[in-house]
């Protein structure tokens, strides 16, 4: 039986809605060192230290839409147990409005100077090109993925917190794929030779990133447009 936010919770009931959370949490932690994982077995050590370097930017941005969307999921939740759903439609929309404008603003700052930032963040000159050749692509998806994060919170608000969890298993598996699929086929066909090799990794391993984040986004609107835009911007209520 479905679990109401309006429902009494005993600590079984509360760990049977809050569960699927938490292991949306583990698997994106998880599917996030993939791209370490296999350009570290790839390819080496000075790979896996551009990686490392340029990965903490892009999360920077995307934990600004985790902010967002947990503490605007919070907002509307509660402006809906009030009974203002009009005021709740209207948060709502300014929280997803917002976090697009935010995410193209800072992706737009971070590509501009993203070469002083990746210094700052402790590119060496040996590392530099490397790092810029993946940070720029994975900044690029920024957006999309500050609205995933903000999604599976209100997925949680809209009850549904197992359809977060069963697009993030999809994302992983995905990404997983992808960047097997392509990492193992460059290095087979030889794509990636000599000194290009971290470059060429780098750029594959971003671009699966793309995809998954890409595709999971995709579900997450479409989701998104059924269970909780027809529900709380077109109709007014939450069901």
């Amino acid at each position: 039986m479905q679990i109401r936010l309006s429902d009494h919770f005993t600590y079984s009931r509360l760990l049977r809605f809050t569960l699927p959370s938490v292991v949306t949490m583990i698997v994106a932690s998880i599917y996030s060192v993939v791209d370490g994982l296999f350009v570290s077995n790839l390819v080496g050590a000075m790979a896996l230290s551009a990686i490392n370097i340029a990965f903490p930017v892009a999360m920077i941005i995307g934990a600004v839409g985790f902010m967002l969307g947990t503490g605007g999921s919070a907002l509307v939740a509660k402006t809906l147990g009030e009974g203002k759903k009009e005021l709740a439609n209207q948060y709502f929309s300014m929280l997803i409005y917002s976090i697009i404008g935010i995410g193209a603003i800072l992706t737009v700052i971070i590509l501009i100077f993203v070469r002083p930032i990746m210094r700052l963040a402790g590119a060496s000159d040996l590392l530099m090109e490397s790092s810029v050749t993946y940070g720029t692509i994975l900044i690029s998806g920024s957006v999309p993925f500050m609205l995933q994060v903000s999604f599976q919170n209100f997925f949680v608000v809209n009850e549904k917190p197992v359809l977060g969890l069963v697009l993030s298993i999809a994302s992983g598996g995905i990404h997983i794929t992808v960047s097997a699929s392509l990492l193992y086929k460059l290095i087979g066909n030889q794509i990636v030779a000599s000194e290009a090799i971290p470059v060429s990794i780098h750029l594959a391993a971003a671009v699966s990133k793309q995809c998954s984040i890409g595709i999971c986004i995709i579900g997450l609107i479409l989701v998104a447009k059924h269970l909780i835009l027809n529900q709380l911007a077109i109709s007014g209520s939450w069901s």
